[in-house]
């Protein structure tokens, strides 16, 4: 068998050495509850209440009769986008047709038997509404007017939800749910006493039953060593096996 040249062997190890440090490790389940996908964006969406045509493009959840009992869900859709910051989500209300100061929407992080310990993002009040400090921190707005999914006006809220306010980060799966806690859901409608629970069988003390929302990695990984020290690596051993060429053609 031929031997490989030092310089060449130096190469090799390094683009080894380099592959398994800079591979971003993957995080995976086998969790087997109702799943749904947050989608990567390098354009957010402006939190202003308002559905733009194209803004919002990774629709994940719909409630309607073919799938809940028609007497007792919102028509809704629900979008999720992320990026390396945030988690954006739409809940575009079509069927809340009233603008009440007392509709509100609940989005659910974590699991806990205790209803205290959850993480809850909640936004509350008519079209106009804008909440850019709480605890957690996050922004939310709520908008009354028309979307790609229905003309007639109706209630829309939008949300930027920091990672770092739901213990959560790009890649990585969170545990979500929308609780059948009345007078706060995704979303409830005052007029009509009407809200969504997802998943649908939502239990408190059931982790199974709550959803998992699975977010989309950064979309250019990032390297503990850096991409600079990875190029230098490349040239520093290059040049190794050039000299080594130059000298043996010498020779």
């Amino acid at each position: 068998m031929k031997k490989l040249p030092l310089a060449q062997l130096v190469l090799l190890t390094v683009i080894l050495a380099l592959s398994v440090t800079f591979v971003p490790s993957a995080h995976s389940t086998t969790i087997s509850r109702p799943t749904i996908t947050s989608q990567w964006t390098t354009q957010p969406p402006t939190i202003d209440g308002a559905v733009t045509q194209g803004e919002w493009s990774n629709l994940q959840i719909t409630f309607d009769s073919s799938t809940y009992p028609s007497s007792y869900v919102l028509p809704t859709y629900v979008y999720f986008l992320n990026d390396k910051t945030n988690l954006y989500v739409l809940v575009d209300a079509v069927g809340d047709t009233h603008d009440d100061s007392a509709d509100q929407c609940l989005l659910v992080f974590g699991f806990d038997p205790s209803p205290l310990n959850l993480i809850k993002i909640r936004v509350i009040g008519p079209s106009g509404t804008h909440l850019s400090s709480s605890s957690p921190p996050f922004e939310a707005a709520i908008g009354f007017g028309g979307s790609p999914q229905s003309s007639t006006l109706h209630k829309i809220y939008e949300f930027s939800i920091p990672f770092s306010s739901i213990n959560g980060q790009p890649g990585q799966p969170l545990t979500f749910s929308s609780p059948p806690w009345k007078g706060v859901s995704m979303p409830f409608d005052a007029a009509n006493n009407n809200d969504n629970v997802w998943p649908l069988g939502w239990t408190l003390s059931n982790i199974n039953t709550y959803g998992l929302l699975g977010t989309a990695p950064s979309a250019i990984p990032e390297y503990p060593l850096g991409l600079p020290l990875l190029a230098i690596f490349m040239i520093l051993a290059y040049g190794l096996i050039r000299r080594r060429t130059s000298i043996a053609k010498q020779s």
